[in-house]
């Protein structure tokens, strides 16, 4: 197979990976046999906006691109059921026509939840609400032995610890349910972030926004 160039968010750490796209668990217990029997170190990718190297080697890569559904929004118990690869700017849109957030929410809408989930990750909110992981109510998991649990603070509390800020190292998670914030119709302030490789692309599009802010009544 083709290997390809992939790169952390921070263009840091770069590697040429063998890359696997799989749209089943059915095809991820597949590739972890594989891997298992030929002693192939995996990694897992969703949206590749680790800062770091997580989500890279040199050897083989498994992408979460196709597992990235928003599976069911519950609210009246407040909830929403995603899977890893959904990102956070969706997950919010979603969310924000029912006055309903995430507790914690990451700077960029770009990263997935599984790879929040990977890093138990924190947030602006997190002074007052802590990190994500307090507020994942259960999750079904994929072990490498290819085992599909589910997990909760009562079912397999262990690995529900263990795996949330566990880096991919025990398996991957195909699918989480989150408790929502309900903030009904308060304000709300969304912050956009743009990264460029060179001070022209920047300058370019400063103009642009000057000249045309669109719906931005701040710039």
């Amino acid at each position: 197979m083709n290997r390809t160039f992939l790169k952390s968010y921070a263009r840091l750490h770069t590697t040429y990976s063998e890359v696997h796209y799989p749209t089943s668990i059915e095809e991820l217990k597949q590739l972890f046999a594989r891997a298992n029997d030929r002693g192939r170190r995996v990694s897992f990718r969703g949206g590749g906006y680790s800062f770091d190297s997580q989500s890279l080697n040199d050897d083989l890569v498994i992408s979460l691109r196709h597992f990235n559904h928003i599976k069911n929004i519950d609210n009246d118990k407040k909830q929403i059921t995603v899977e890893p690869g959904a990102r956070w700017g969706e997950i919010v849109s979603r969310l924000q026509p029912l006055g309903l957030t995430p507790f914690v929410v990451v700077t960029t809408g770009q990263a997935t939840a599984g790879g929040t989930f990977s890093g138990n990750c924190l947030s602006r909110n997190s002074p007052v609400f802590g990190k994500e992981g307090k507020h994942i109510e259960r999750f079904q998991f994929l072990t490498l032995d290819g085992e599909l649990l589910e997990c909760s603070r009562q079912q397999n509390a262990e690995l529900f610890h263990a795996a949330i800020g566990g880096f991919g190292y025990l398996g991957v998670v195909t699918e989480i349910t989150y408790n929502l914030l309900s903030i009904g119709s308060r304000t709300r302030v969304k912050t956009v972030a743009r990264k460029y490789e060179n001070l022209d692309d920047l300058i370019r599009e400063l103009m642009d926004f000057t000249h045309q802010p669109g719906e931005w009544n701040a710039l």
